[in-house]
C-alpha cells in the first residue's frame, strides 16, 4: 500500500495508507503514517485551514509551504519532527490553536512554539499578534527573559501554559487584559519575582491559576475575593516568599494546605496557615498582627522565641522596636 497525498503530493511511504475529510479546506490524517512530508506540501492549497498530523510516525522537518495560503487556523503536531520552527509561520496569521508537544524542536523562539520541546531565547513580542489565539502553551522548555506584555494583547486566549521555563522578572500586569482566560494560568515552576499584580483580579472568568515555585512576594491581592470562578483545589501559591494575610474568601480559605506550603510568612483561617489574631469578647472586631514585622523579630518563627503551644496555634515572643 502506499502513503497517498492529499491533491499528490505525499511520495510512496510505508504500506500505510493516508486518509482525508470530505472538505477541500482541511486535512485529518487519521491513521498511522512513517514518512517524511515533502517540502511544498500546501503550496497547492491555500485555502487549507485545519491540519493534524497527531498519532502517526512522521519525521523530518515541517513542510515550510504549509502555511503558504495564509489561512490555517489549526494545526497539531505531536510525531518525531526535528529542527527549528520555520519563520513560515509568521504568516500564519488566522492561527487560533496549535499544539507542537512531544517532538524534538530546538533553537531560538521566532514565533509560536508549544510545550516539551528544546526551545531556547525569549518569548517573542509578535505573539501578541496573534488576536485569535485561543490557546497558547510553552510550557517544559528552556526560555528565558521576562513574560512579554504584548501576550495582554490575545484577548481570546483560553488558556496560557508558560510553566517550567527560566522566565525572570516579574509577572506582567498586561496578562490581567485577557478577559476570556478560562481555563488555566500556569506561571509556576520559573523565576519570576515581584508582587502578584492585582490586575490579574480582573481575571473573573478563570478557574485555575498556579504561580508556584517562583520568587515572589507580597501579599496575595484582595480583590481575588471577585474572581468567582476560581477552584478552591485548583490554586497554588506555594514555594514563593509571600507574606501578610490571606483575604477572608471562601476560595482562598477552602484551598488545600498544598496551596500555601512553604509560604511562612502568610496567615490566615485556611489549611496549612497559621490564624494570627487577637480577639476581643467586648467588641465586634480583630486586630490582625502585621507578619511582615513578625518573621524577622522571630528569625521566621525559630522555635527558640515559642513561649506556648495549644489547640489554637502557637505563640510567640519577640521584642519589637519603638517605632513598630
Amino acid at each position: 500500500m502506499y502513503c497517498q497525498a492529499w491533491n499528490g503530493l505525499f511520495k510512496m511511504c510505508n504500506p500505510i495508507l493516508a486518509s482525508s475529510t470530505s472538505q477541500s479546506d482541511q486535512l485529518l490524517v487519521r491513521v498511522e503514517l512513517a514518512c517524511h512530508i515533502p517540502s511544498n506540501f500546501g503550496k497547492f492549497s491555500p485555502s487549507l485551514n485545519s491540519v493534524s498530523f497527531s498519532n502517526n510516525s512522521f519525521s523530518g522537518e515541517l513542510p515550510s509551504e504549509l502555511c503558504s495560503g495564509f489561512s490555517l487556523q489549526n494545526f497539531t503536531v505531536n510525531n518525531n519532527f526535528i529542527g527549528p520552527l520555520l519563520e513560515w509561520l509568521r504568516n500564519c496569521s488566522l492561527l487560533e490553536r496549535v499544539r507542537f508537544d512531544g517532538n524534538n524542536f530546538n533553537g531560538n523562539i521566532t514565533n509560536h512554539n508549544l510545550s516539551k520541546n528544546l526551545l531556547t531565547g525569549e518569548i517573542p513580542q509578535s505573539l501578541g499578534s496573534l488576536v485569535q489565539l485561543e490557546e497558547l502553551d510553552l510550557s517544559e522548555n528552556k526560555l528565558t527573559g521576562n513574560i512579554p506584555k504584548e501576550l495582554g494583547n490575545c484577548g481570546r486566549l483560553l488558556s496560557l501554559d508558560l510553566s517550567n521555563n527560566n522566565l525572570l522578572v516579574e509577572i506582567q500586569s498586561e496578562l490581567g487584559n485577557l478577559n476570556a482566560l478560562n481555563v488555566l494560568l500556569d506561571l509556576s515552576s520559573n523565576a519570576l519575582s515581584g508582587t502578584i499584580p492585582s490586575n490579574l483580579t480582573k481575571l473573573t472568568s478563570l478557574e485555575i491559576p498556579n504561580i508556584s515555585h517562583n520568587q515572589l512576594s507580597g501579599e496575595i491581592p484582595a480583590l481575588f475575593t471577585s474572581m468567582v470562578s476560581l477552584r478552591p483545589s485548583s490554586i497554588d501559591f506555594s514555594y514563593n516568599k509571600l507574606t501578610g494575610q490571606i483575604s477572608t474568601s471562601k476560595v482562598l480559605e477552602e484551598a488545600t494546605a498544598n496551596a500555601y506550603l512553604r509560604s511562612s510568612g502568610l496567615c490566615g483561617n485556611a489549611a496549612g496557615l497559621s490564624t494570627l489574631y487577637t480577639h476581643s469578647t467586648k467588641q465586634n472586631h480583630s486586630k490582625t498582627l502585621l507578619i511582615a514585622v513578625l518573621i524577622p523579630a522571630t528569625e521566621d518563627f525559630n522555635e527558640k522565641y515559642c513561649i506556648g503551644k495549644g489547640g489554637f496555634g502557637t505563640i510567640y515572643r519577640a521584642a519589637l522596636s519603638t517605632d513598630r
